[in-house]
C-alpha cells in the first residue's frame, strides 16, 4: 500500500498555521511510489473569523480520556467548528468521577493493578459470597461482579494515574461493605483459617 502524506507548498505562507482553508490540492507521486498530497493556495484562517462568522457552529466539548503510554487520565476542552477538532485546552485536574470510571475498566481489565487486592481479599469475598448463600438467614450481601466495579470505583476516586493507585488501600474499603456486626458473622461463621 503507498503511503500518503499532505505538504504545504514550500512558498505559501500559511506554512505555521494550525487553520487553513487549501483550494487546490494535487496528489504528486514520489520515487519511492508513496503519493504525496500537495496543498496549494492555501488561506490562513483565523479561530476568531469562524468565531464571528459562525458563532453557532463554534462549540467547547469536554474530552475525558486514558493514554496508556502514560498510565493515566487527561481531559481537555475541545474546541469544535461543526465535526471538525480545531482546538484544545489541556484541564487539570480531570473531572474526579470520570476518571475514576476510566481507571476502571483499566484495573477490571488487568491493565492497572491495585497492589493492595491481593489473595487474601479475594479469599474474604469468597468466604462472604458462599457464606451468603449457604446461610441466607445471615442476610449478609454477597458481592456481585457489580457490586466489585462499584468497589474499585470507589478505591480509583480521587486517582489520575497508574502511580496513584499503588498508594491506595483497598481492604478498609472493601470490607466495609459489611457492617462491624456482620464482620464478625462471617469470622464467626467462615472463618479466614483453621484455629
Amino acid at each position: 500500500m503507498h503511503g500518503r502524506r499532505g505538504t504545504l507548498a514550500r512558498e505559501s505562507v500559511v506554512q505555521h498555521s494550525p487553520l487553513l482553508v487549501a483550494a487546490e490540492v494535487r496528489e504528486v507521486e514520489g520515487k519511492d511510489k508513496s503519493v504525496q498530497t500537495l496543498l496549494s493556495l492555501a488561506t490562513a484562517i483565523e479561530e476568531d473569523w469562524l468565531r464571528e462568522l459562525f458563532p453557532e457552529d463554534i462549540a467547547s466539548v469536554p474530552r475525558v480520556f486514558y493514554d496508556a503510554g502514560a498510565k493515566r487520565v487527561y481531559a481537555e476542552d475541545q474546541l469544535r467548528f461543526r465535526d471538525l477538532a480545531i482546538g484544545a485546552r489541556r484541564v487539570e485536574p480531570p473531572p474526579a468521577d470520570a476518571a475514576a470510571r476510566l481507571l476502571t475498566e483499566e484495573v477490571l481489565a488487568n491493565r492497572l493493578t491495585l497492589n493492595d487486592w491481593d489473595d487474601h481479599l479475594e479469599q474474604w469475598i469468597l468466604r462472604l459470597n458462599l457464606l451468603s448463600q449457604w446461610c441466607p438467614e445471615l442476610a449478609l450481601p454477597a458481592i456481585s461482579d457489580e457490586d466489585r466495579r462499584h468497589l474499585v470505583e470507589q478505591v480509583c476516586h480521587g486517582s489520575f494515574s497508574g502511580k496513584d493507585l499503588k498508594e491506595k488501600t483497598v481492604k478498609a474499603v472493601v470490607k466495609s461493605w459489611l457492617s462491624p456486626a456482620q464482620q464478625e458473622l462471617l469470622e464467626k461463621h467462615a472463618p479466614s483459617g483453621l484455629p
